[in-house]
Protein backbone atom coordinates (compact mmCIF):
# COMPACT_ATOMS: atom_id res chain seq x y z
CA UNK A 1 0.00 0.00 0.00
CA UNK A 2 2.89 2.31 0.89
CA UNK A 3 4.54 1.51 -2.52
CA UNK A 4 1.22 2.65 -4.51
CA UNK A 5 1.05 5.65 -2.66
CA UNK A 6 4.16 6.32 -3.49
CA UNK A 7 4.09 5.89 -7.07
CA UNK A 8 1.40 8.45 -7.32
CA UNK A 9 1.50 11.86 -7.98
CA UNK A 10 -0.33 14.13 -6.34
CA UNK A 11 -3.08 15.92 -8.08
CA UNK A 12 -1.76 19.46 -7.83
CA UNK A 13 1.79 18.47 -8.96
CA UNK A 14 -0.21 17.29 -12.12
CA UNK A 15 -2.22 20.45 -12.66
CA UNK A 16 0.89 22.43 -12.35
CA UNK A 17 2.46 20.28 -15.44
CA UNK A 18 -0.35 20.81 -17.00
CA UNK A 19 -0.67 24.10 -17.10
CA UNK A 20 2.77 24.63 -17.72
CA UNK A 21 2.77 23.07 -20.98
CA UNK A 22 2.70 25.51 -24.17
CA UNK A 23 0.00 25.47 -26.73
CA UNK A 24 0.73 23.79 -30.17
CA UNK A 25 -0.09 25.80 -33.04
CA UNK A 26 -3.41 23.50 -33.75
CA UNK A 27 -4.14 23.72 -30.02
CA UNK A 28 -6.72 27.13 -29.58
CA UNK A 29 -7.49 27.89 -25.89
CA UNK A 30 -10.65 27.57 -24.92
CA UNK A 31 -12.68 29.93 -22.48
CA UNK A 32 -16.08 28.63 -21.37
CA UNK A 33 -19.20 30.70 -22.90
CA UNK A 34 -20.16 32.15 -19.48
CA UNK A 35 -16.55 33.67 -18.44
CA UNK A 36 -16.32 35.28 -22.02
CA UNK A 37 -17.22 38.92 -22.22
CA UNK A 38 -20.98 39.37 -23.39
CA UNK A 39 -21.21 42.91 -25.70
CA UNK A 40 -23.30 45.50 -23.63
CA UNK A 41 -26.75 45.99 -25.78
CA UNK A 42 -26.54 49.50 -27.78
CA UNK A 43 -30.26 50.37 -25.82
CA UNK A 44 -28.90 49.94 -22.77
CA UNK A 45 -26.74 51.47 -20.30
CA UNK A 46 -24.85 50.47 -16.99
CA UNK A 47 -27.05 51.45 -14.24
CA UNK A 48 -24.19 53.36 -12.50
CA UNK A 49 -24.11 55.51 -15.33
CA UNK A 50 -27.78 55.86 -15.23
CA UNK A 51 -27.68 57.34 -11.50
CA UNK A 52 -24.74 59.54 -11.96
CA UNK A 53 -26.81 60.90 -14.35
CA UNK A 54 -30.05 61.14 -12.87
CA UNK A 55 -28.40 62.71 -10.07
CA UNK A 56 -26.39 65.49 -12.45
CA UNK A 57 -30.06 66.36 -13.77
CA UNK A 58 -31.33 66.57 -10.67
CA UNK A 59 -29.50 69.49 -9.95
CA UNK A 60 -28.80 70.99 -13.47
CA UNK A 61 -28.01 74.15 -12.20
CA UNK A 62 -24.60 74.46 -12.47
CA UNK A 63 -22.22 74.72 -15.96
CA UNK A 64 -21.60 73.19 -17.79
CA UNK A 65 -24.27 70.28 -17.11
CA UNK A 66 -26.93 73.00 -17.74
CA UNK A 67 -25.47 73.10 -21.05
CA UNK A 68 -25.19 69.58 -21.80
CA UNK A 69 -28.81 69.03 -20.69
CA UNK A 70 -29.72 71.36 -23.70
CA UNK A 71 -27.60 69.66 -25.76
CA UNK A 72 -28.62 66.21 -24.81
CA UNK A 73 -32.45 67.57 -25.82
CA UNK A 74 -31.33 67.64 -29.62
CA UNK A 75 -30.63 64.06 -29.35
CA UNK A 76 -34.69 63.94 -29.40
CA UNK A 77 -36.19 63.66 -32.81
CA UNK A 78 -39.01 61.76 -32.65
CA UNK A 79 -41.53 64.95 -32.25
CA UNK A 80 -41.49 65.62 -36.17
CA UNK A 81 -43.63 67.83 -37.27
CA UNK A 82 -44.44 69.65 -33.99
CA UNK A 83 -43.50 72.47 -32.29
CA UNK A 84 -40.39 73.10 -30.54
CA UNK A 85 -43.14 73.72 -27.58
CA UNK A 86 -44.17 69.86 -27.85
CA UNK A 87 -40.30 68.51 -27.60
CA UNK A 88 -39.31 71.07 -24.76
CA UNK A 89 -42.29 68.94 -22.73
CA UNK A 90 -40.74 65.87 -24.25
CA UNK A 91 -37.54 66.65 -22.76
CA UNK A 92 -38.73 67.60 -19.72
CA UNK A 93 -40.93 64.71 -18.90
CA UNK A 94 -38.00 62.55 -19.86
CA UNK A 95 -35.55 64.78 -17.52
CA UNK A 96 -38.09 64.17 -14.41
CA UNK A 97 -38.78 60.50 -15.49
CA UNK A 98 -34.37 60.26 -14.90
CA UNK A 99 -34.57 61.68 -11.97
CA UNK A 100 -37.44 59.63 -10.47
CA UNK A 101 -38.94 56.56 -12.24
CA UNK A 102 -41.33 55.85 -9.42
CA UNK A 103 -42.86 58.83 -8.92
CA UNK A 104 -42.89 59.77 -12.22
CA UNK A 105 -43.32 57.06 -14.95
CA UNK A 106 -44.76 56.93 -18.07
CA UNK A 107 -48.65 57.14 -17.25
CA UNK A 108 -47.99 60.23 -15.02
CA UNK A 109 -45.78 62.44 -17.73
CA UNK A 110 -48.26 61.79 -20.48
CA UNK A 111 -51.26 63.03 -18.60
CA UNK A 112 -49.34 66.04 -16.94
CA UNK A 113 -47.83 66.74 -20.65
CA UNK A 114 -49.76 65.55 -23.28
CA UNK A 115 -46.95 63.53 -24.51
CA UNK A 116 -47.67 62.76 -28.92
CA UNK A 117 -45.93 59.76 -28.21
CA UNK A 118 -46.32 55.99 -27.00
CA UNK A 119 -44.34 54.75 -24.03
CA UNK A 120 -41.96 52.66 -26.70
CA UNK A 121 -41.34 55.67 -28.30
CA UNK A 122 -40.68 57.51 -25.14
CA UNK A 123 -38.36 54.45 -23.54
CA UNK A 124 -36.43 54.60 -27.06
CA UNK A 125 -35.99 58.64 -26.61
CA UNK A 126 -35.27 58.60 -22.83
CA UNK A 127 -32.62 56.42 -23.91
CA UNK A 128 -30.81 58.57 -26.53
CA UNK A 129 -31.14 61.23 -24.83
CA UNK A 130 -29.41 59.67 -21.71
CA UNK A 131 -26.66 58.29 -23.97
CA UNK A 132 -25.93 61.73 -25.38
CA UNK A 133 -25.73 63.38 -21.77
CA UNK A 134 -23.89 60.96 -20.73
CA UNK A 135 -21.03 61.31 -23.52
CA UNK A 136 -21.39 64.58 -23.26
CA UNK A 137 -20.44 64.34 -19.55
CA UNK A 138 -17.32 62.06 -19.73
CA UNK A 139 -19.27 58.73 -18.13
CA UNK A 140 -19.25 56.74 -21.15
Amino acid sequence: MNDAAADAVPKAEVRSQQQRTPLRDTQTQHTPPSRQPQPVPKRTLPRGVVRACSGVLESVDAEPYATYARAAEDAISCVRGGSERQRAMLADAIRLNLINRKEYPYEVLARRFGLPVSCSTFKREKMRYLRRFAELCGFI
